[in-house]
């Protein structure tokens, strides 16, 4: 079995808290106090835009002692009667357990979404002291992650700004419905930006294949032949961008980790890594409206990774480059004859990623107030000779084949499609590579009853 470093043992490698983390030493889940302060600590990483809660350490980022035998009170249920009995409005949090590599022992992790439309409030106090005052969280409090950091109460016109905004940009969905028809792009604009999308596209790919022939990456087949590219740009009026590198981060971040709320594996595309030799790195954006900065990540040959390699521009540019996850390594399933590296595609997988990309270009474009469209290019390569199967062996599909070598799809879409049918979107995206497989069609209805899915963690 391949071992890869996943996005959540990243966090618990070296754990240190930060505005998006906090750690916190094992606690009695059943104590009040204890409850309350976790209560402080969730509403506080909504109102910041969300974040992660790790169990079982300390300030200073070491493994508390003494560890308790038993993690199974660090569970779903628990934490969701912590944020009923203590919040509003109530929020989902999702709980996981990961293994850190470093000591062998398992961590609880909470993540914390963002805030929606409304930023957190609290609605009870916690046990109070002998002097009759409420202990780790009060009633009516608005808390937030300050220097520290730490979770403070919200005092001040600056702390309230981001959340403004980013409650403001939870409602603009509704704004921008009723106006969207008024504002269409004339028909020769919408060419320019074709030839843009695929310039950035086929640039892009260039780049990626220059970094692959320097790389020493093993795969099982070869990824030159077999790969996939998955591409979108953001059509706005004006020729907005985000001028602030710094900003462009926050929004990279802030989208990543909005985007686990429709699609959470471990292994998120785009994903900006922390540890130095995967994380993304900034170079010049010869292609962009201005001479600006972009993100890269070359994960090629990094030991621990998968080998992605993602590019992201201030002016709303994304491309992503991957092999085949089906080609990771031999599936057995049961009493079937083993699925081999290069032999098959599976419709989840490829249209979990679609949406996955599709939920991406929705968060990159809540920064870009006047966003019209929504391009995007996918490409696939090495798709001959592939039959349709499944990663799970409780799934079935008729072996159908693929006789082509590829394919390039382009979908175009609004800001607002974006936000209430992601499962068209990628129906679309999808549609026209499935059906090189002996005519195998699938429909919207089909990727909406699977998207819960997509959460695997």
């Amino acid at each position: 079995m391949v071992e890869i470093v996943s996005e959540l043992q990243e966090l618990i490698a070296n754990p240190q808290e930060t505005p998006d983390v906090e750690l916190k030493s094992w606690v009695n889940l059943s104590d009040n106090l204890a409850k309350a302060k976790i209560a402080k600590h969730l509403a506080s990483l909504a109102n910041h835009g969300g974040g992660y809660l790790i169990f079982g350490f300390s300030d200073d980022g070491t493994p508390s002692t003494p560890r308790p035998d038993d993690l199974s009170s660090y569970n779903r249920d628990i934490i969701a009667g912590i944020v009923e009995s203590y919040l509003d409005p109530p929020f989902h949090c999702d709980v996981v357990t990961i293994e850190r590599i470093e000591d062998g022992n398992l961590y609880p992790i909470i993540r914390v979404p963002t805030h929606g439309a409304a930023p957190i409030c609290t609605k009870r106090g916690g046990p109070h002291d002998d002097h009759g005052n409420a202990q780790g969280i009060r009633k009516g409090v608005y808390y937030t992650r300050g220097p520290g950091p730490k979770s403070i109460p919200i005092d001040s016109p600056e702390l309230w700004q981001p959340i403004i905004r980013r409650c403001v940009l939870n409602e603009r969905e509704a704004i921008v419905t009723s106006i969207s028809h008024l504002l269409q792009r004339p028909a020769s604009d919408q060419r320019v930006e074709k030839d843009e999308i695929l310039k950035w596209h086929e640039s892009s790919h260039e780049r990626y294949a220059e970094l692959l022939e320097q790389s020493e990456q093993e795969w099982p087949v070869s990824i030159a032949d077999n790969h996939y590219q998955l591409s979108y740009a953001i059509s706005e009026l004006g020729g907005e961008t985000i001028h602030n590198l710094d900003d462009f981060k926050v929004v990279h971040q802030r989208s990543n980790e909005a985007v686990k709320n429709d699609v959470w594996t471990g292994w998120s595309m785009f994903h900006p890594f922390t540890t130095p030799e995967l994380a993304p790195y900034v170079l010049v954006d010869d292609m962009g409206k201005i001479n600006a900065e972009l993100l890269e990540t070359n994960l090629l040959s990094k030991t621990g990774s998968l080998p992605d390699f993602w590019r992201l521009s201030m002016d709303g540019r994304a491309t992503i480059i991957r092999p085949y996850r089906e080609d990771l390594e031999t599936i057995e399933i049961g009493d079937d004859v083993p699925l081999e590296p290069g032999s098959f595609l599976s419709p989840r997988t490829l249209v979990r990623e679609l949406y996955e990309l599709s939920a991406h270009a929705r968060e990159i474009s809540r920064s870009f107030h006047h966003a019209q469209t929504i391009h995007f290019m996918c490409s696939w390569w090495g798709l001959a000779g592939r039959i349709i199967r499944d990663f799970d062996p409780g799934v079935h599909w008729h072996p159908y084949t693929c006789h082509a070598p590829g394919r390039t799809v382009r979908v175009i879409a609004t800001p607002d499609e974006l936000v209430t049918d992601l499962p068209r979107i990628a129906c679309a995206l999808a549609s026209p590579v499935l059906i090189l497989f002996d005519g195998f069609k699938i429909l919207p209805s089909w990727v909406e009853t699977i998207a819960p899915s997509f959460r695997s963690l």
